[in-house]
């Protein structure tokens, strides 16, 4: 009996360890951070971000000056022709000028002339210098990139919060199925041996051969769950991957003895604390704040647009550039829209009626957020008290064990209750570990939910 005996303490052991020991902060903070480099989702909101800040500046150059060059030829054949009868006009008067001067200083062959309406062998070659005067769209637009950036600056915000929670999540999801495993582990290694001396003990007739059946039967039970749990270790290992932009199957790094967490601060603190810095609120401020330069760049809308235009450049038939040739041409361009069936004030009032709806939203998102924040908090209350109480079930559950173990071993109780305090004292760890796990969840839920990751 005494390597029985020997693992029947170990197990107390075990299940007696603390499982409160600084060290697990570093280790997931290294992944939140491999995350935040690393996550697919998260790059794409970044590039989104990017491409916010060209579509900025895209908007800032429309009040800067435009220059650009711009060169056709032309070569044409056949097509409209306009006559011009010069001979028909000026052949009879050069004759009668001829007479009255007795000379031929005038030609009286002047032939009618056909001129190609298309030009032919022409080109013009010219820069173009375009400036904007006064134009309210390009104003309006630029306020509303400007606004729009915010946007995208706080929805990539909002991302890599819920990222970390997830991030967290998953992690402590894993650990609490290789928490699991181990302690299915503890109790197959102490069946085995259990089993091992059920044998001796039968062999030397001390005991009928139901005792080895009970114990394969019990055996057989933890391999099945062990199975179980060793699916969702696969699948929570793949995800957790899948969130670092690692391969699935890669090891994760674990420490099960987790860092204790808490509640810090009451129910009124952390909601006055959440609706303050959750960035939804944010985002939503600054869609406002873009939606109402669009109000402003339909309500002046209606004002004139003013430009200014250069042209300087070479034109003529032939390309020989020469001084013949050379022009410029500057010119200023007024566009009023005195009369539109009224669609800037219907695109007006479109906005006008956005904005509505982004305030509701607003107002919608507060409320969610001060449910989300109080539903989490009393939940993490409850997971507290439920580990509290899985605690004290173990420590009844290690009592028990440790009185039945003594008779057992003593010949002064049965084997079948000594299995069914050794099944409670498993029982009893399970529901410690789930209910340890759940507690860190809703904790990390929590922390996301009023805000604290920020």
């Amino acid at each position: 009996m005494t390597n029985l005996k020997l693992h029947l303490w170990l197990l107390l052991a075990l299940v007696g360890a603390p499982m409160g020991l600084p060290g697990q902060e570093s280790i997931l903070e290294s992944y939140v951070a491999e995350g935040l480099d690393k996550n697919l989702a998260l790059k794409r909101k970044a590039l989104s971000y990017e491409k916010s800040l060209y579509a900025l500046k895209e908007a800032k150059g429309l009040f800067f000056p435009s220059l650009a060059f711009n060169a056709s030829y032309t070569l044409a054949s056949g097509g409209r022709l306009i006559e011009f009868p010069i001979g028909d006009l000026f052949n009879p008067v050069y004759a009668t000028l001829n007479q009255l001067t007795e000379s031929q200083s005038f030609p009286t062959n002047l032939e009618n002339e056909d001129i190609q309406f298309l030009p032919n062998n022409f080109h013009d070659t010219k820069t173009t210098l375009t400036q904007p005067l006064f134009n309210t769209d390009i104003y309006f637009n630029y306020k509303a990139q400007k606004a729009l950036i915010e946007v995208e600056r706080v929805s990539q915000e909002v991302y890599r919060l819920e990222l970390i929670k997830e991030i967290q999540t998953a992690y402590l999801g894993y650990l609490q199925s290789m928490e699991a495993i181990e302690i299915l582990e503890d109790t197959r290694i102490l069946l085995q041996e259990v089993k091992r001396v059920n044998q001796k003990l039968v062999n030397s007739q001390k005991a009928t051969k139901e005792v080895i059946l009970q114990t394969d039967f019990e055996l057989s039970d933890v391999e099945q769950q062990k199975a179980s749990l060793e699916e969702s270790r696969q699948g929570a290992q793949a995800y957790f991957n899948f969130l670092l932009n690692r391969p699935l199957e890669e090891a994760i790094e674990t420490d099960s003895l987790l860092l204790s967490l808490s509640i810090n601060g009451s129910l009124e603190e952390l909601t006055a604390q959440a609706v303050a810095v959750r960035p939804e609120i944010d985002q939503l401020t600054k869609a406002q704040e873009a939606n109402e330069w669009n109000i402003r760049r339909h309500q002046y809308a209606n004002l004139p647009k003013v430009g200014a235009a250069l042209d300087a450049g070479f034109q003529g038939f032939g390309y020989n550039l020469g001084d013949n040739q050379a022009y410029f041409l500057a010119g200023f361009s007024l566009n009023w829209d005195l009369f539109k069936a009224g669609q800037n004030s219907a695109r007006k009032q479109q906005a006008i009626l956005d904005q509505q709806q982004l305030f509701n939203q607003k107002d919608e998102v507060k409320k969610q957020i001060e449910l989300q924040l109080r539903q989490s908090f009393y939940a993490t209350k409850a997971a507290a008290s439920k580990e509290k109480s899985s605690r004290l079930a173990l420590t009844s559950a290690k009592e028990s064990y440790r009185i039945l173990n003594k008779k057992y071993l003593n010949q002064q109780a049965s084997f079948l209750e000594f299995l069914q305090a050794q099944n409670q004292l498993t029982r009893a760890r399970l529901d410690l570990n789930l209910s340890h796990f759940e507690y860190l969840s809703k904790v990390a839920e929590l922390s996301y939910a009023s805000g604290k990751y920020r």
